[in-house]
């Protein structure tokens, strides 16, 4: 069986890392099981036996009875200190989420919006808001071809409209250059927009 490249990489990949797992075992951190048969787990618990002469005479509470010379925790009082310090926590962490019992909402006032723009009529606000950057000509399907003019970065095809003004045709003189005729379909009045310099 021929290996390919990629199978080869992952071999050695492998093989790279069993050899670290085995250097890691067995030359860096070899076992000592002396000490580790020493050393109690540390979930074992450690029992020794109390010595005769430092046992304790009986006492009234047997949570008071020492063991090796040094006294066992008062359960009781753990149990009772434990249930004080959960009402504490109750008491603090109520609701982490609530708002204070002084919070008032911050009113905002939200302005009403205002109704559409009117529509430009007048033909020098119309000039001064829009400009020809250029007129095209833009290949349609097969040869037919298109006269576009592209005012404000959008393009219109005679016969479209924007705002009252229809785009009727286009003019193209050696001396003003290419132009957009418009005409108010309001007023009929026509207006010439010329290419932006």
């Amino acid at each position: 069986m021929k290996l390919t490249p990629k199978q080869k990489i992952l071999i050695g990949v492998l093989g790279v890392g069993a050899c670290a797992l085995a250097v890691d075992r067995l030359v860096l951190v070899p076992p000592n099981e002396a000490t580790a048969a020493s050393v109690p787990a540390p979930g074992d618990a450690v029992v020794t036996p109390p010595k005769p002469e430092s046992a304790p005479a009986a006492s009234p509470n047997p949570t008071d009875a020492t063991r090796d010379g040094g006294a066992l925790p008062n359960y009781a009082g753990l149990i009772h200190r434990l249930q004080e310090m959960q009402t504490d926590r109750d008491d603090e962490s109520q609701d982490y989420f609530a708002e204070p019992p002084d919070w008032v909402p911050e009113v905002v006032r939200v302005e009403p919006e205002a109704g559409p723009r009117p529509l430009i009529e007048d033909a020098a606000h119309f000039l001064r808001v829009y400009r020809l950057d250029s007129v095209e000509i833009v290949r349609g399907e097969g040869t037919q071809k298109t006269t576009v003019a592209v005012i404000n970065g959008k393009a219109y095809e005679q016969g479209d409209t924007l705002e009252t003004f229809v785009l009727r045709g286009f003019t193209d003189n050696p001396t003003d250059g290419r132009a957009a005729v418009w005409e108010s379909a309001r007023t009929g009045q026509m207006l010439v927009m010329r290419v932006a310099r």
